[in-house]
C-alpha cells in the first residue's frame, strides 16, 4: 500500500473500491422490477396503509 493512503482510498486508486454507487435501490438493483413488492405477492399486503382483504 501506498503510505499517507487509507485502504478504501488505494482500492478507489487502483479501480477496485466503487468511487460512486448506480442509483436506485438494492432491490430495484436485484431484480429490476422496481422497489417495491409486486402488488399480487403476499408480502405486499404488509404494506402500511394496506387494505386487508378479509379471509385472507
Amino acid at each position: 500500500m501506498v503510505k499517507g493512503l487509507t485502504k478504501h482510498e488505494w482500492l478507489r486508486a487502483r479501480g477496485v473500491y466503487p468511487d460512486a454507487y448506480a442509483p436506485g435501490t438494492l432491490r430495484e438493483k436485484l431484480h429490476g422490477r422496481g422497489d417495491r413488492l409486486p402488488h399480487e405477492h403476499r408480502g405486499a399486503r404488509y404494506r402500511v396503509g394496506a387494505r386487508v382483504a378479509a379471509g385472507a
